[in-house]
């Protein structure tokens, strides 16, 4: 009897370890930015022909792997950017690890509000030390309308970084939801960096990365 006991507890401990660590992803943004979009995209489905906007939040969640073998459950909250919702944001923030603040690239006030009502509204919720948040310009696939050029990406991540220096930005990432440019690239990096001892800023996070152990003369064998 207790030998099954024992059996049945290591099953138990074997089902809790194989759903990885659980970590919860905002995405910040007023509407229309493409925010459902990024997660559709990032969830392999079918993208829609016609829009809909988010009401109050949607929620999804993936599993998956990371390069250092953490086995990771992301549940990502799309949390609805019109106005009328702005008083119950706050509800749907609590317990993030993640965020990505979301602005598109042909409309300059998705990317001004970013810094004048949706990270004001962040900031009380967080209690994670290690909470990490990064920029994302979505829709650079429409460059004919295109608004803010990518030097003034950069140049916008960096005041936001002076200005809001309590928060661990990990990098800013050009994307398109809709022909997937960068997308997994954006979630694989933010939840790679989370576990990062370092808290390296990426900077542009499509940049290609040096690992500190190539860098300077190899050791003599």
């Amino acid at each position: 009897m207790e030998g099954k006991k024992t059996t049945m507890a290591k099953r138990r401990r074997l089902q809790i370890g194989s759903a990885g660590i659980s970590l919860k992803l905002i995405l910040l943004g007023d509407g229309g930015v493409g925010k459902t979009t990024l997660v559709k995209s990032w969830m392999d489905q079918t993208l829609r022909s016609d829009y809909l906007m988010t009401v109050g939040v949607d929620i999804s969640v993936k599993e998956f792997i990371l390069e250092d073998g953490n086995r990771v459950k992301l549940t990502v909250s799309d949390i609805a950017g019109q106005e009328r919702f702005a008083q119950f944001r706050s509800i749907f923030f609590g317990g993030a690890n993640l965020a990505f603040l979301v602005f598109d690239v042909t409309r300059r006030e998705s990317l001004d509000n970013l810094e004048t009502e949706w990270l004001p509204q962040l900031l009380p919720t967080l209690s994670d030390p290690k909470f990490s948040l990064g920029l994302i310009a979505n829709k650079v696939d429409l460059s004919a309308q295109r608004q803010i050029q990518r030097s003034e990406v950069q140049l916008a991540y960096k005041r936001l970084k002076k200005r809001f220096p309590m928060i661990r930005w990990i990098g800013y990432l050009e994307t398109s939801a809709l022909t997937k440019h960068n997308v997994q690239l954006a979630f694989h990096k933010i939840s790679t960096e989370y576990f990062s001892s370092s808290k390296e800023d990426l900077g542009d996070m499509s940049a290609p990365r040096i690992k500190a152990d190539r860098i300077g003369p190899k050791p003599n064998p």
